[in-house]
């Protein structure tokens, strides 16, 4: 999730976004919202108001690790919303632990300094929806002497074996049967 501030770095824009939107659009930069965020707005809890407020934070991302600080006051323009609503979201989002809020005004010399806002948890939630979705990798084993395939639990079982590394945990040979029995030539 990231935005794209042209002003402030001079990036390429994408040949795709390019023809879809056309320079002209993307002069001012441009933001990537991931699907699974609007596909699971319903799962997440989300208002039309507070996945707005989110996509306006997001906007403020100009690379994976910057800091997002944008005033109430301008999240309130561009939404077109009073201060004290935006605050509500904000709060909203909070309580369902979609951001976080660091302030930064703690006292009379930080008088002025906005607010740091952290979505890591909201992309937490969506990879934690995502994951039940996600087939597992296929079992696939190698040996790295003859190059032995198995291509399923029960080839990996007859092939390779496993060994106990505690009482509730074993792991694949790494060697095939065949191999583990004939000597090492070094």
């Amino acid at each position: 999730m990231m935005s794209h501030d042209l002003k402030k770095e001079n990036t390429e824009i994408p040949n795709t976004i390019l023809s879809i939107w056309g320079r002209t659009i993307l002069g001012s930069g441009w933001t990537t919202i991931p699907n699974e965020l609007l596909k699971n707005q319903a799962r997440l809890g989300l208002s039309n108001s507070e996945l707005v407020l989110l996509i306006h934070l997001i906007s403020f991302m100009h690379s994976s690790s910057a800091k997002i600080f944008p005033s109430i006051e301008l999240l309130s323009e561009r939404m077109s919303q009073d201060r004290r609503t935006i605050q509500r979201t904000i709060q909203r989002l909070e309580e369902k632990e979609l951001i976080r809020k660091r302030v930064r005004s703690k006292g009379k010399l930080d008088i002025g300094l906005t607010n740091v806002y952290d979505i890591s948890p909201l992309m937490l939630k969506i990879i934690n929806i995502q994951l039940p979705s996600m087939t597992p990798p296929p079992q696939i084993h190698v040996c790295p002497r003859c190059k032995k395939i198995a291509k399923s639990e029960a080839e990996i079982e007859s092939l390779f074996g496993y060994r106990r590394v505690n009482p509730d945990k074993r792991v694949i040979q790494s060697w095939c049967k065949e191999c583990r029995g004939t000597p090492h030539q070094t």
